[in-house]
């Protein structure tokens, strides 16, 4: 009879992965480059709105002075 060496045995129990643990500056860069985004996202919306305000006014504002 042939004895098994428990340590040789496969575990059928699968490993939990490893816990990612995050460099706190790089959390605080993605923090305000996420900040900075929404800011320049809110300030194109509202440029286009005031575009499309001012093409229903029969001007647009990206032309310049109309022309003149």
């Amino acid at each position: 009879m042939t004895e098994v060496n428990p340590e040789s045995v496969p575990s059928t129990k699968p490993l939990d992965p490893p816990k990612k643990v995050k460099d706190p500056r790089l959390v605080e860069v993605g923090k305000r480059l996420a900040e900075i985004r929404q800011q320049v996202k809110a300030e194109k919306k509202a440029m286009t709105e005031e575009n499309l305000k001012a093409e229903v006014r029969g001007k647009c504002m990206t032309e310049g002075d109309g022309g003149g």
